[in-house]
């Protein structure tokens, strides 16, 4: 990889953007995916759980090309419940659900899915994820 990547939570409106046309182009353009919902005036993919969750996206050269969402969650939340999770967790513990993972195409099978990864556990582990 001699491009450079910056990897980062997505916490300016452009940013939040970029992340979610990636989304777009991979969910709905490639895969065919949750056309029903997404803004196709505007080529974005969002819903409401990106209200409360951390976006994150590798960046090269100002373009998303690489995203994540980190939801995070107790054990009594209903995000839990809306995943099974329950029966696996103590009352202390918090989880982070990791959704909308994509990958540019063009970048698969390289080390820009381990920048992402590595750097979701990280903000895992900041936060007190289990």
């Amino acid at each position: 990889m001699n491009t450079k990547y910056e990897v980062r939570v997505a916490e300016t409106a452009s940013d939040r953007q970029a992340c979610f046309r990636l989304r777009y182009d991979v969910y709905v353009a490639e895969l065919g995916r949750n056309t029903e919902v997404a803004d196709h005036d505007r080529r974005e993919l969002s819903d409401s759980e990106d209200a409360e969750a951390i976006v994150v996206g590798v960046f090269s050269e100002g373009v998303a090309v690489a995203t994540a969402r980190i939801s995070l969650a107790d054990a009594s939340s209903a995000f839990v419940r809306k995943y099974g999770l329950q029966g696996n967790l103590s009352v202390a513990d918090r989880v982070a659900i990791v959704s909308r993972l994509m990958i540019s195409p063009t970048l698969r099978g390289t080390g820009v899915f381990k920048l992402l990864v590595t750097h979701l556990f990280q903000i895992g582990a900041r936060v007190g994820v289990s």
